[in-house]
């Protein structure tokens, strides 16, 4: 279960994160790889 949640909030954040890399900003791949350490 914790790791569905880990993959959900994975998801949530690489979704979040392109929208950031449209925008020219790379804060979203860092939200992205910090979400996916913990």
């Amino acid at each position: 279960m914790g790791i569905l949640a880990t993959a959900g909030l994975r998801w949530y954040f690489c979704n979040k994160a392109g929208l950031w890399v449209e925008g020219g900003h790379d804060a979203g791949y860092v939200s992205a790889g910090l979400s996916f350490k913990f």
